[in-house]
């Protein structure tokens, strides 16, 4: 019913607070079935398959391709790369294009937690105002100064002053005006 009300898109992280339920769920079915003698062991004997089947499946123990270290990685090379006082944003051209996450908020947190260096907001008018972008090309397929995303067409580049290449592929481009 509510989702009738809202005609606006939903994102995957709208229902991150439902995520606890299964498992408060299965907790207390689980501690409600040990209480009772008679299924304590056909407890014990379901709850081992269930383990089994998570860890067989689960991706917690997948190596991906974009870990916080190599997070860590593009942002200690866009902090070294600019100056303290010049204004400058960051833009990605993203891999996985179902991500639900946009404009590098992920690289932009680490640049200025670890870098202290803080870009400019995300807005269309910050892009323009920017001296610098420094864009995260997770493909390395595009050519930055034609790509059609919004943040590097609203910045205008003339020219690309620097480029940089992650050892997993990802390219880091510092574009100019």
């Amino acid at each position: 019913f509510a989702s009738r009300i809202y005609s606006g898109s939903f994102f995957f992280f709208y229902y991150l607070y439902l995520f606890p339920a299964p498992v408060l769920l299965f907790g207390y079915l689980f501690k409600q079935g040990l209480e009772i003698k008679k299924i304590k062991y056909l407890v014990w004997i379901l709850f081992f398959p269930i383990i089994f089947f998570h860890l067989k499946y689960t991706t917690v123990f997948q190596q991906g391709w974009r870990e916080i270290s190599d997070l860590r990685k593009v942002s200690e090379v866009i902090s070294k790369n600019i100056k303290t006082g010049e204004s400058f944003n960051i833009a990605t051209i993203q891999k996985d294009l179902d991500r639900w996450d946009r404009n590098a908020v992920d690289y932009r947190y680490f640049v200025e937690t670890l870098g202290g260096k803080r870009a400019l907001d995300w807005y269309p008018q910050d892009y323009k105002n920017a001296e610098f972008l420094f864009v995260v090309d997770e493909t390395k397929t595009s050519n930055p100064l034609n790509s059609p995303i919004m943040e590097i067409l609203e910045f205008g580049p003339k020219q690309i002053l620097g480029k940089w290449e992650t050892d997993k592929g990802v390219v880091i481009y510092k574009l100019g005006k």
